[in-house]
């Protein structure tokens, strides 16, 4: 039976369902889920190798499924060219060849290899914080320890990353969070695409002060699809506390539930979601 959908209040409550429904994600996806990975408290891998990984995989991955970015990171590695210094010193069309499946291969080949070279010559992979390596405890995201703050290390900062060519808001901010631990919001065509249809009539405005920096959102409603990037982040930041794991999961969980069931042709019978089941969303009229 169908029944009279009623949107969440707000991004908190879309959380807890989410993570009711589909359970931890334990991303960044790495190396098939290498268990050698060490995660520190933040969720971010103490290990160089994977960090670079993690920033590699957020250029790779843009207008393109992960199947694909999978494809091209296991050529990077089958060649043994997958560290920064390796991908600075090879030639980009020898790059572009190794990536030819991740899509716009000869522009990729060219962004890894500005992103390589500062990378190097700014040190990101180095880390001087005695928190950053600290092993994550037990619990789910909702029990991260309190009190640390961002690992004092030499990852680079958002400006920085948007100065590279080719890198944009969304991939810096995936950087950021994953390879880096900084507690930033990612919004990707997924993000927009549950929020525009948990909220056909627009975004609700934040109804608490804004705990980050982005600013308040405005009074009227937001078109989840034509809304700039720092807008939507705003509204996110706007009403959570800014947390790295949460944020980390929050991201993986709007991911998860966008390939399983709200497709570009959406499965809204089968959401947990839909209004055939918890009636979160409307659902799409075909």
């Amino acid at each position: 039976m169908q029944k009279t959908a009623s949107a969440p209040a707000g991004p908190s409550q879309l959380f807890t369902l989410l993570y009711r429904i589909h359970g931890p994600q334990d991303w960044w996806p790495i190396a098939g889920r290498s268990p050698d990975i060490q995660r520190n408290h933040l969720a971010v891998p103490t290990q160089p190798e994977y960090r670079w990984e993690i920033m590699v995989g957020a250029v790779l991955t843009q207008n393109t499924s992960w199947s694909n970015v999978e494809r091209a990171l296991a050529q990077l590695r089958t060649a043994g060219v997958f560290s920064p210094e390796h991908i600075a010193s090879l030639p980009v069309d020898e790059l572009a060849m190794l990536i030819r499946s991740s899509g716009y291969y000869n522009q990729k080949a060219r962004k890894l290899k500005l992103l390589a070279a500062a990378c190097i010559e700014e040190s990101w992979l180095d880390t001087t914080g005695p928190d950053y390596t600290r092993p994550v405890t037990t619990g789910t995201v909702m029990q991260s320890p309190a009190g640390y703050g961002i690992p004092q290390d030499s990852s680079p900062g958002r400006e920085r990353l948007l100065e590279i060519w080719g890198i944009g808001p969304e991939t810096a901010d995936c950087i950021l969070l994953y390879a880096c631990g900084k507690p930033v919001f990612v919004i990707d065509a997924y993000t927009r695409r549950i929020l525009a249809r948990l909220y056909p009539d627009g975004l609700p405005p934040a109804e608490s002060p804004d705990t980050g920096s982005t600013g308040h959102p405005p009074a009227s409603p937001i078109d989840p699809h034509r809304a700039r990037y720092r807008l939507l982040q705003a509204w996110f930041s706007a009403r959570l506390e800014a947390d790295t794991r949460l944020f980390n999961e929050y991201h993986a969980l709007l991911v998860r539930h966008a390939v399983e069931f709200c497709r570009t042709k959406p499965l809204c019978g089968e959401c947990p979601l839909g209004p055939q089941h918890q009636a979160i969303c409307p659902g799409v009229s075909a």
